[in-house]
């Protein structure tokens, strides 16, 4: 299985001219722990809510920490183990997924792999239960 697989297309991000209190408007209504960066340049990085969380009222832009975004991405043709290890790695809930020029197309998140794998792991499971009693 390969990133591309399982590729939101439609996701929530920000710009680092935002500020703090713009940015925690944005996390506060998608729900989500981590937004990519997105300027006219392309992606930036990642930001997370911790980075954020106890500056919502500051409007300073998110370009202050800059330095802290965390320049983390998959390619859509990579391997699905490569993404889990990155968010493993990073301790993210999505990952962006840059196509060759480093646009984002897209972010793997961290739910839908959990639900895919668990589906697989039950069928695996089941597959094994036939095996087992077959072979009784």
């Amino acid at each position: 299985m390969i990133v591309e697989d399982l590729i939101e297309k439609e996701f929530h991000s920000l710009k680092s001219s935002m500020t703090f209190k713009e940015a925690s408007q944005i996390f506060n209504e998608c729900k989500q722990s981590d937004l990519p960066i997105i300027d006219d340049s392309g992606y930036q990085g990642l930001v997370l809510w911790e980075q954020i969380k106890g500056r919502e009222d500051n409007l300073d832009p998110l370009s202050a920490i800059s330095e802290q975004f965390r320049k983390v991405s998959v390619l859509p043709s990579e391997r699905m183990i490569v993404a889990i290890d990155k968010m493993t790695n990073e301790g993210i809930q999505a990952l962006p997924v840059v196509d060759e020029f480093n646009t984002v197309i897209g972010v793997l998140l961290a739910i839908n792999l959990w639900k895919t794998f668990g589906h697989l792991q039950k069928m695996i499971l089941k597959v094994t239960e036939v095996q087992l009693n077959f072979q009784k």
